[in-house]
């Protein structure tokens, strides 16, 4: 699982590497594919019940699962990348959200990391690590979330044999 949730996390930062205004969630699902390709793994998306592309690209007011299509990203869109890859029997997954050009003011300052306003992701490291120290269940997380936007609709997944297995933990 650690050799697959790495490919991912390569497969994530070259794909995020090429967000810019001017690029398509097309193009970034391209990429995706080609290097999940190069490195032996399989995108888990892929042809999951119908699903047309390799990674999801979630853009603005799209909460998961964005399907990759061919409208540019411009200045001050927000993008999330979900990238999961299946390798040596196993699904490693993975997601970031990136900024796009100019972002201007209307960015939460959770987004943007501010001084003094903890970062949605350092936050999130923060809780997952008091979580695993006190041995506390996942759902503990959404109980300490600092005044953070809870999505119960759609849950996190994707490490094991199973693709969409049984761990939900809320968004």
């Amino acid at each position: 699982m650690r050799h697959a949730g790495r490919v991912a996390a390569e497969v994530l930062a070259t794909t995020g590497d090429s967000v810019r205004p001017g690029v398509t969630t097309d193009e970034l699902d391209a990429i995706a594919h080609e290097v999940c390709i190069q490195r032996d793994a399989y995108p888990s998306p892929l042809n999951y019940h119908g699903f047309p592309k390799s990674v999801c690209t979630s853009v603005n007011e799209v909460i998961c699962h964005g399907i990759p299509d061919n409208r540019p990203l411009g200045d001050g869109d927000i993008v999330n990348i979900d990238v999961t890859v299946y390798l040596n029997g196993v699904h490693g997954d993975t997601n970031a959200t990136y900024l796009v050009g100019d972002v201007g003011p209307r960015v939460p300052k959770t987004c943007r990391g501010d001084p003094g306003v903890p970062g949605t992701r350092d936050w999130c490291r923060s809780a997952g690590a008091t979580n695993l120290r006190h041995r506390e269940r996942p759902s503990t997380i959404t109980r300490r979330r600092a005044g953070f936007g809870l999505v119960r609709t759609y849950v996190g997944h994707g490490i094991g044999e199973v693709f969409h297995n049984g761990l939900a933990i809320p968004h």
